[in-house]
């Protein structure tokens, strides 16, 4: 995952939208009230929003392991996850 959203400040918060949803726009109804106690990050999936892939192969192992690089993309260990499927 190269492109995300960032707002707000506090804990760490990644949103993770399901595989076929608009991105960022998965959790606009929530955006405002997380970002006023968390630092909220809007990832975009590969092959979503602004995001590109070579493959738009989905399992959760996959998923899982884009969660992880990003988290190291942002150079934190602890985050809590919100999401939907």
């Amino acid at each position: 995952m190269r492109d995300y959203e960032k707002m707000g400040n506090g804990d760490n918060v990644i949103f993770l939208h399901s595989s076929y949803s608009r991105g960022i726009l998965a959790f606009a109804s929530q955006m405002l009230d997380f970002q006023k106690q968390y630092t909220c990050y809007f990832p975009d999936f590969r092959g979503h929003g602004r995001t590109r892939c070579e493959s738009l192969e989905w399992s959760t192992p996959r998923i899982a392991d884009d969660i992880i690089d990003f988290m190291d993309q942002l150079n934190t260990a602890a985050a809590h996850l919100i999401g939907y499927s």
